[in-house]
């Protein structure tokens, strides 16, 4: 195959599993966030792959310190999706040849620990293992001044039981039924869920 029928159609890269672990405090109220980042990056980074001229690659140390930089400075750190937004914004502001971030975060549970029936100030608990998931795609191929932002958040690892009590109307064959009828149920599934925040 000769070199000009090979392209490069697209190119996107950046950093994983960027741990992020906040605490607020405003006096003796601390309130915590803790966080699994991952950021790409789109842009004109051809000759990286091209020409082997990384001049235009955004070094992934340099995604994860600006993501620990935010992570400590942002006023939205306390929120995901504003977390995200301020991120992905925050990349394709900068770096004039980057048009795109995506950004997903990944939200550990962390609940205040209740003592005398009180939510105590400063020490938490995971109460379970579902996370909350926020995807982000900031979008400046436009112009840096004609930013656009899709926003999708949802729920993964959410463990639900069911005990309803109704009678079965799945269809019985009886030679293979080696139960009696019953009218309780005990169900246990995992679920994630997820939606799309509609544009601004």
């Amino acid at each position: 195959m000769a070199s000009s029928q090979v392209y490069l159609s697209h190119a996107r890269y950046g950093k994983d599993k960027v741990r992020v672990f906040r605490i607020v405090r405003e006096e003796k109220w601390h309130t915590v966030a803790e966080y699994n980042v991952t950021a790409l990056l789109e842009g004109d980074i051809d000759v990286s792959y091209t020409k082997a001229d990384n001049s235009v690659v955004v070094a992934t140390d340099s995604i994860k310190n600006i993501t620990y930089h935010l992570a400590k400075t942002s006023p939205h750190v306390l929120h995901p999706e504003r977390f995200a937004l301020h991120l992905g914004t925050y990349f394709v502001s900068k770096y004039a040849h980057i048009h795109k971030a995506f950004i997903t975060i990944e939200q550990l549970r962390w609940k205040r620990i209740d003592v005398n029936g009180q939510a105590h100030s400063h020490s938490f608990w995971r109460d379970g293992e579902e996370k909350r998931i926020v995807e982000v795609e900031i979008d400046a191929t436009q112009g840096k001044d004609k930013i656009v932002a899709n926003v999708s958040a949802g729920i993964k690892d959410l463990l639900g039981k069911s005990t309803s009590f109704q009678e079965s109307r799945h269809q019985r064959t009886h030679a293979y039924i080696h139960h009696h009828k019953s009218y309780d149920q005990l169900t246990c599934t995992r679920r994630a869920v997820s939606g799309r925040l509609p544009q601004s």
